[in-house]
């Protein structure tokens, strides 16, 4: 079952015991107003916190960027205009990101990385739990503007909780590359 954001904001509102809104897009009311001012920041925090694997991506080779960084890494690449956040570069090489750029000393990166549109918002993209999370994170959010500051303490057990199920059910989906240093057995 897919949801769109109107019904991801109704859920974070029922769970306040409130009434739902009508469209995140163009409801007045109030809880609209919070919603509409809340929904984005809410939506990004949540999609950075993990490596969602309902929303992972590989880009192809980065744009690298005409002036090198002034110190510390050779190269300067683009990140793909949907990257939300960075897993890791293709080679094991050293890399950090900086504002919109992925730095490094590679010659060429390729990534893998937690996409996101945030145009077209393709929330159906989201997967059950990751669904909970938000839902719980914009209930805790919006809470004091809509008179319901007296559950937030509540809420906030509840959002780290579905947080931590969704991270770790993000997790299990990929078997554990097996690890090649033998440094401890070498020593026996």
């Amino acid at each position: 079952m897919t949801l769109s954001n109107t019904e991801i904001c109704n859920l974070a509102l029922k769970a306040l015991g409130l009434d739902p809104i009508t469209s995140l897009a163009s409801d007045t009311s109030q809880a609209g107003i919070i919603l509409r001012n809340t929904w984005e920041a809410t939506r990004d925090a949540i999609l950075r916190a993990a490596n969602w694997r309902c929303l992972l991506s590989r880009s192809g080779s980065l744009a690298r960027e005409a002036a090198a960084p002034s110190f510390g890494y050779s190269y300067a690449y683009a990140l793909p205009t949907d990257c939300i956040r960075v897993m890791e570069m293709s080679v094991d090489a050293a890399w950090e990101v900086e504002g919109r750029l992925l730095l490094t000393d590679e010659e060429e990166a390729y990534i893998r990385y937690v996409a996101y549109n945030k145009t077209t918002d393709q929330v159906a993209l989201f997967d059950g739990h990751l669904t909970k999370a938000l839902v719980a994170q914009l209930a805790v959010d919006i809470a004091p503007g809509l008179k319901a500051k007296s559950l937030v303490p509540q809420l906030e057990v509840i959002a780290r909780d579905r947080l931590a199920d969704a991270k770790v059910f993000s997790a299990i989906e990929a078997r554990p590359q097996q690890a090649t240093c033998t440094a401890l057995l070498d020593v026996r």
